[in-house]
């Protein structure tokens, strides 16, 4: 075994450790450089990245060629590579990551017949004036595999959300897993997930695939329309290139229509220049934009008509759970007062107080509302032109709230898609509808809103600005409750 120290500062000052610790970045951005580096320079077939509680570790082992320079893949404000363009993506590199997990980190690394390793305790090495670092490296063994290993222990932020880490790595790294990579994660609890590539969704009707070339660099297109009952996670466009997906976007290709139900997948061929975090495309972006608008912007159209109908059957359906949600809640609380109480043990024997008793109370009138079962509410529409609000519509099994779509209020606070202002607003009108069900008055103009400033028009108002107000049924006087 030979020993060789080296100076990772040469070319940064102390202070880049401040600045990496204070970087904005996230789990899925260091676990990608990794896998970047393992698939790109290493060549890998097999990663598997592994998260530890006890020691508050994360592991990268990949099966590649190793690196012959670990001193180069190491040292700050240096790039190693083979000659090859790299794909990193977020132009983090290894010696960035292994300062933003902070802790201890240890690198292991085999290429050709050497092993080669290096050993650091963050905290400890900050406070050193002689900032060298050690090389280990040895002839390597039969028995010794292949590739590069990298742990960090008791790293200095809390694990990630391992479902949303799995979800971007299955998608990041399709093309990468769909020509044969094995991507593997392995959690704390030792569960193993096994990442697979990310495919389109179901096309609802037509679709394209074509194939066109700008300037001599090769395109495939394919775009559709997602079926309407499934959802579309990665909307728009994703740029697939070489071993990765760069980029996904809204912002590009929709001519100033929506792309909430619209998905597409760009494939560029390695003449496509890339720009230096390796996050876009920095030649004939306009070429392209206009090209792929071009084919798809009869898809496009049509899947924002399917945008509206989609997001107004989601709002709908979440209006209605709100309201069945206060339905239950009322019958429960009518059940509680008309539940007697438990009698007292023992016997009371009356006393003659010569008072005079008062005639009984007139009993408040049936509440024919909580009478119905959770599930005997709903939303809907109509058009109207009387400039009615809308209406509910009450019988012996069901109360269906039928709001005007025509209607200034009701169209602004379903574009706004606010559920809580639309469930409150239907709540009114069936309670509305129910006093008049029970016959509790001939005279209910104003009966809903007899506290509210501006009536019904004014309330809406204060719903539209933002005013979140108790979600409860309205105040009655007590008179015409009484009566």
């Amino acid at each position: 075994m030979s020993q060789q120290k080296f100076d990772p500062f040469q070319y940064v000052g102390p202070e880049y450790f401040g600045t990496m610790g204070a970087a904005n970045l996230t789990w899925f951005e260091i676990i990608g450089e990794l896998l970047d580096n393992s698939i790109e320079h290493g060549q890998a077939t097999q990663m598997i990245v592994s998260f530890r509680s006890q020691d508050h570790s994360v592991e990268v082992v990949d099966d590649g060629i190793g690196c012959d320079d670990a001193e180069k893949m190491f040292s700050l404000g240096m790039h190693y590579s083979r000659g090859r363009k790299g794909i990193a993506r977020y132009g983090v590199g290894l010696k960035d990551a292994a300062t933003w997990l902070w802790g201890h980190f240890f690198l292991r690394t085999r290429s050709s017949g050497e092993i080669q390793s290096i050993k650091i305790n963050w905290p400890d090495y900050c406070s050193q004036t002689d900032r060298h670092l050690n090389v280990d490296r040895r002839l390597a063994k039969k028995e010794d595999l292949f590739g590069t290993k990298l742990t960090f222990i008791k790293v200095r932020p809390s694990f990630p959300n391992y479902k949303a880490l799995y979800e971007d790595i299955c998608f990041y790294f399709s093309p990468a897993l769909q020509a044969g990579k094995q991507i593997l994660l392995i959690l704390p609890k030792g569960e193993k997930m096994t990442s697979a590539a990310w495919r389109l969704p179901t096309f609802e009707g037509a679709s394209i695939y074509e194939e066109f070339d700008i300037d001599g660099k090769h395109v495939k297109l394919t775009a559709g329309v997602v079926t309407e009952n499934l959802e579309n996670p990665r909307k728009g466009y994703s740029f697939f290139h070489a071993h990765r997906v760069i980029k996904n976007t809204m912002a590009w290709g929709s001519g100033g229509h929506s792309l909430g139900r619209f998905c597409a997948m760009i494939e560029l061929d390695s003449n496509w220049k890339l720009s230096k975090n390796k996050t876009d495309i920095v030649d004939n972006q306009d070429a392209l934009e206009a090209e792929v608008f071009k084919r798809c912007e009869f898809l496009i159209i049509r899947a924002e008509k399917q945008t509206r109908v989609f997001a107004n059957s989601k709002l709908d359906s979440k209006v209605t759970a709100l309201l069945r949600s206060r339905l239950e809640q009322r019958r429960k609380e009518k059940e509680k007062r008309v539940k007697p109480e438990k009698s007292k043990e023992g016997t009371v024997i009356p006393k003659n107080t010569k008072r005079k008793r008062r005639r009984a109370r007139r009993k408040q009138p049936g509440d024919h509302l909580a009478d119905l079962n959770s599930g005997g509410i709903r939303l809907d529409w109509e058009r109207r032109t009387d400039g009615l609000i809308g209406r509910a519509d009450l019988g012996p099994n069901a109360c269906v709230i039928l709001l005007n779509e025509n209607h200034s209020h009701c169209a602004a606070m379903r574009e706004q898609e606010n559920d809580q202002a639309l469930a409150q607003l239907c709540w009114f009108l069936a309670v509305e509808e129910n006093q008049r069900y029970e016959k509790r008055g001939d005279n209910l103009q104003g009966l809903l809103f007899p506290k509210t400033d501006g009536g019904l028009i004014g309330l809406l108002s204060k719903m539209l600005e933002g005013h979140q107000d108790k979600f409860d049924e309205p105040q009655v006087d007590e008179e015409i409750s009484a009566g």
